[in-house]
């Protein structure tokens, strides 16, 4: 299986890990920089993803209140970055295809693969 590659314009094409599907591109500024954080879209959703955060949870999304909540770490294990999730494997649907957006390396469910 062909693993997907980020944007040519640097864009990730991240996946909610609640809804796997594809997260919107916002800019986030933080200390005069602007740095792209992604979005779930669906109605409700409060999960975001950046490079050097990894997953989270936006609290001015509208679960309120916030309930006890589990959020992916997903390391990369070539440079410990949070990996975003990226694929959600159709013939193996138990895996998720886990990317590192610094150095592209792959996880599948714990399993390393080129």
């Amino acid at each position: 299986m062909a693993a997907p590659a980020p944007w040519p314009t640097g864009v990730l094409h991240a996946l909610c890990y609640e809804h796997h599907t594809e997260m919107e591109m916002r800019q986030s500024v933080t200390h005069g920089h602007a740095t792209p954080m992604y979005v779930c879209g669906a109605p409700g959703c409060v999960v975001g993803y950046n490079a050097s955060r990894g997953y989270f949870l936006n609290k001015e999304g509208s679960r309120s209140p916030m309930e006890p909540y589990t959020v992916p770490r997903m390391p990369c294990p070539s440079d410990a970055q949070p990996m975003y999730l990226a694929e959600v494997p159709r013939e193996r649907p138990p895996f998720l295809l886990w990317r590192c957006p610094k150095c592209n390396t792959s996880r599948l469910s714990g399993k390393f693969y080129p």
